[in-house]
Parts: C-alpha cells; structure tokens; sequence
C-alpha cells in the first residue's frame, strides 16, 4: 500500500490564511445581513408603514370632505400648493437648523424642542400635499364634473 503525502492532499492552490477566510466570512455574512434588512424593511413598509399612510390620508380627506364648507376647491388647491411650495423653498434652510441644532449641546428641553418642531414640519407637509391633490380634484370636478375612469386617465396623460 502505498502511502498518500500532504502534498497529494490539499487543493492544487495555496491554502489561504485565517485572516483571508475571516475576511470572506464576513463579506458573506455582510451580504446575507444586507438582504435580511432589505426584506425585512419591504416587509415593515407593506404591512405597517402603507395601511398608516393611507388611512391618514383618507381620514383627513374625509374630515375635510364632511367640513366641506371650511375647505373648498380652490382654497384648499392654492393654499395646499403655496404651502408646498413654500416648504419646499424652506427644506434646506430648515435642514441646516436642525443639523445646528444637533451639533449644540444637548439639553432635554433642546431635544423636546427638535422633536416637536421635527412632527409639525411633518404633519403640516403632509397636509400641504393633501389639500393640494383634494383642492386639485375639487377643482376638476367643478368644472368637468364627475369624470369616469377612462376620462380620468385622459386628463391625467
């Protein structure tokens, strides 16, 4: 019987070093975490964040619709797209506020203050955008009537 050499045993390449294989496990393991996050985030935005955003949405629409007299067509379009507009303007501005307002030394009252202020940027923009598309919708309405799908889709294109 013939005996096998070390040499006979090992792959035809050099055997890489602990350093190499750590390295390659941790890119492997990088990747697998970075498609768990991923699907994990598509997940939490189909279950969670969209069902959220749209029942906002139709809570407000709604509300304003049974306020109707409060929110008319066009005050609600012109008023909805100047406050978008503005606050699209201000985006940077307010940006390069909170960015200062972070690098300050923290207090409890600061962050309470960046917090608040932080919500009602955002829950004033999105009643911006909603008063804009309902406004815009009111307005259609008014003057075409109520439109069917197809000349839906026709003012749309």
């Amino acid at each position: 019987m013939q005996s096998v050499s070390v040499a006979e045993e090992t792959p035809l390449g050099p055997t890489p070093e602990p350093f190499e294989l750590r390295e390659e496990h941790r890119r492997r393991t990088g990747h697998c975490r970075k498609r768990l996050l991923h699907l994990g985030d598509s997940l939490f935005s189909l279950f969670v964040i969209t069902p959220v955003v749209v029942a906002h949405w139709r809570g407000t629409w709604g509300w304003m619709d049974l306020n109707g007299s409060h929110f008319p067509g066009w005050l609600c379009f012109v008023l909805g797209a100047t406050l978008h507009t503005t606050f699209t303007l201000l985006r940077e501005p307010l940006n390069a506020a909170l960015t200062l307002a972070r690098a300050a030394p923290k207090s409890r009252w600061s962050s309470v203050k960046r917090w608040l202020v932080n919500r009602m940027y955002t829950y004033a923009f999105s009643m911006a955008c909603l008063m804009h598309w309902r406004g815009g919708w009111n307005v259609m309405e008014l003057y075409f009537g109520e439109l069917g799908l197809f000349e839906t889709g026709l003012l749309a294109w």
